[in-house]
Protein backbone atom coordinates (compact mmCIF):
# COMPACT_ATOMS: atom_id res chain seq x y z
CA UNK A 1 0.00 0.00 0.00
CA UNK A 2 2.92 2.14 0.57
CA UNK A 3 4.56 1.58 -2.73
CA UNK A 4 0.75 2.99 -4.27
CA UNK A 5 0.59 5.93 -2.30
CA UNK A 6 4.54 7.24 -3.20
CA UNK A 7 3.76 6.16 -6.67
CA UNK A 8 0.42 8.58 -6.83
CA UNK A 9 2.56 11.31 -4.84
CA UNK A 10 4.70 11.37 -8.25
CA UNK A 11 2.49 10.97 -10.19
CA UNK A 12 0.48 14.27 -8.95
CA UNK A 13 4.07 15.99 -8.62
CA UNK A 14 4.74 15.35 -12.29
CA UNK A 15 1.27 16.38 -13.54
CA UNK A 16 1.77 19.45 -11.30
CA UNK A 17 5.00 20.26 -12.63
CA UNK A 18 3.32 19.92 -16.24
CA UNK A 19 0.65 21.75 -15.75
CA UNK A 20 3.05 24.69 -14.59
CA UNK A 21 5.12 23.79 -17.35
CA UNK A 22 2.08 24.27 -19.54
CA UNK A 23 0.82 27.69 -17.72
CA UNK A 24 4.19 29.33 -18.16
CA UNK A 25 3.87 28.39 -22.13
CA UNK A 26 0.74 29.83 -22.41
CA UNK A 27 1.27 32.42 -20.39
CA UNK A 28 4.52 33.29 -22.48
CA UNK A 29 2.52 33.34 -25.84
CA UNK A 30 -0.18 35.22 -24.43
CA UNK A 31 2.69 38.25 -23.26
CA UNK A 32 4.09 37.54 -26.50
CA UNK A 33 0.83 37.98 -28.80
CA UNK A 34 0.29 41.07 -26.86
CA UNK A 35 3.37 42.77 -27.31
CA UNK A 36 3.38 41.85 -31.19
CA UNK A 37 -0.14 43.54 -31.15
CA UNK A 38 1.14 46.23 -29.17
CA UNK A 39 3.70 46.87 -31.69
CA UNK A 40 1.24 46.83 -34.75
CA UNK A 41 -0.97 48.83 -33.66
CA UNK A 42 0.71 51.62 -31.28
CA UNK A 43 2.28 53.72 -34.44
CA UNK A 44 -0.53 53.77 -36.39
CA UNK A 45 -3.04 55.08 -33.09
CA UNK A 46 0.80 57.73 -32.72
CA UNK A 47 -0.18 58.32 -36.22
CA UNK A 48 -3.78 59.29 -35.47
CA UNK A 49 -3.03 61.50 -32.99
CA UNK A 50 -0.51 63.86 -34.63
CA UNK A 51 -2.95 63.55 -37.42
CA UNK A 52 -5.39 64.96 -35.05
CA UNK A 53 -3.21 67.57 -33.27
CA UNK A 54 -0.98 69.16 -35.67
CA UNK A 55 -0.69 72.18 -32.76
CA UNK A 56 1.37 69.66 -30.98
CA UNK A 57 3.68 68.71 -33.81
CA UNK A 58 6.94 69.71 -32.00
CA UNK A 59 6.74 68.05 -28.74
CA UNK A 60 9.44 65.64 -27.47
CA UNK A 61 8.32 62.44 -28.34
CA UNK A 62 7.37 62.67 -31.72
CA UNK A 63 9.48 62.07 -34.21
CA UNK A 64 7.36 62.89 -37.69
CA UNK A 65 6.66 66.32 -37.52
CA UNK A 66 3.50 67.80 -38.77
CA UNK A 67 4.63 67.32 -42.76
CA UNK A 68 2.64 68.60 -45.71
CA UNK A 69 2.29 66.16 -48.49
CA UNK A 70 1.46 68.53 -51.15
CA UNK A 71 3.32 66.80 -53.95
CA UNK A 72 2.39 69.90 -56.27
CA UNK A 73 6.16 70.87 -57.33
CA UNK A 74 6.41 74.26 -57.92
CA UNK A 75 10.00 74.69 -59.40
CA UNK A 76 11.28 71.84 -61.44
CA UNK A 77 15.22 70.24 -61.87
CA UNK A 78 17.47 69.34 -64.76
CA UNK A 79 20.00 66.51 -64.53
CA UNK A 80 22.38 69.93 -64.72
CA UNK A 81 20.97 71.44 -61.88
CA UNK A 82 21.17 67.94 -59.81
CA UNK A 83 24.98 67.88 -60.92
CA UNK A 84 25.76 70.99 -58.81
CA UNK A 85 24.39 70.16 -55.82
CA UNK A 86 26.84 68.96 -53.44
CA UNK A 87 27.40 68.22 -49.74
CA UNK A 88 27.69 70.93 -47.11
CA UNK A 89 25.43 73.10 -49.04
CA UNK A 90 22.44 75.04 -47.57
CA UNK A 91 18.96 75.26 -48.54
CA UNK A 92 19.26 78.64 -50.15
CA UNK A 93 22.03 77.66 -52.56
CA UNK A 94 19.97 74.63 -53.50
CA UNK A 95 17.75 76.79 -54.06
CA UNK A 96 19.16 79.49 -56.02
CA UNK A 97 20.68 76.45 -58.12
CA UNK A 98 17.32 74.96 -58.92
CA UNK A 99 15.61 78.10 -59.06
CA UNK A 100 12.95 78.05 -56.13
CA UNK A 101 12.02 76.10 -52.98
CA UNK A 102 11.22 72.20 -53.26
CA UNK A 103 8.39 70.56 -51.77
CA UNK A 104 8.98 69.52 -48.16
CA UNK A 105 8.62 65.35 -47.69
CA UNK A 106 9.36 64.52 -44.53
CA UNK A 107 10.84 66.48 -41.27
CA UNK A 108 12.43 64.12 -38.74
CA UNK A 109 13.03 65.23 -35.43
CA UNK A 110 14.65 63.14 -32.57
CA UNK A 111 13.81 65.16 -29.94
CA UNK A 112 17.91 66.09 -29.07
CA UNK A 113 18.05 69.51 -30.68
CA UNK A 114 18.84 71.76 -33.72
CA UNK A 115 21.45 69.32 -35.21
CA UNK A 116 19.66 65.81 -35.21
CA UNK A 117 16.74 67.66 -37.81
CA UNK A 118 16.64 66.35 -40.85
CA UNK A 119 14.55 67.20 -43.14
CA UNK A 120 14.21 66.18 -47.41
CA UNK A 121 12.92 68.32 -49.92
CA UNK A 122 11.94 66.95 -53.48
CA UNK A 123 12.00 68.66 -57.16
CA UNK A 124 10.88 66.63 -60.17
CA UNK A 125 11.62 66.68 -63.40
CA UNK A 126 8.73 68.66 -65.73
CA UNK A 127 8.92 66.19 -68.36
CA UNK A 128 7.67 63.30 -66.65
CA UNK A 129 6.48 62.97 -63.13
CA UNK A 130 7.94 59.94 -62.14
CA UNK A 131 11.50 61.65 -62.12
CA UNK A 132 12.37 63.57 -59.00
CA UNK A 133 14.82 64.45 -56.94
CA UNK A 134 15.39 64.50 -52.94
CA UNK A 135 17.72 66.25 -50.96
CA UNK A 136 18.45 65.73 -47.58
CA UNK A 137 19.60 68.60 -44.85
CA UNK A 138 20.71 68.00 -41.33
CA UNK A 139 21.23 71.06 -39.65
CA UNK A 140 20.17 73.03 -42.74
CA UNK A 141 23.09 71.50 -45.01
CA UNK A 142 22.80 68.44 -47.42
CA UNK A 143 24.00 65.54 -46.31
CA UNK A 144 22.48 63.56 -49.06
CA UNK A 145 20.77 63.50 -52.44
CA UNK A 146 19.13 60.54 -54.62
CA UNK A 147 17.13 60.95 -57.45
CA UNK A 148 15.48 58.88 -60.16
CA UNK A 149 14.84 59.67 -63.58
CA UNK A 150 17.02 62.76 -63.74
CA UNK A 151 19.89 61.82 -65.18
CA UNK A 152 19.48 58.91 -67.96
Amino acid sequence: MKHSIDKDIINIAENNKAVRILSNKKLLLVVSAVLALTLIIAPFFLWIYERNNPDNSDSQGSIFNNTSFDNTPKVYITANEYEQITDGMNYQEVCQIIGGDGVLIQTVDLGLGENFITTIYEWKKETDELSFANVAFKNGVVISKSQQGIIV
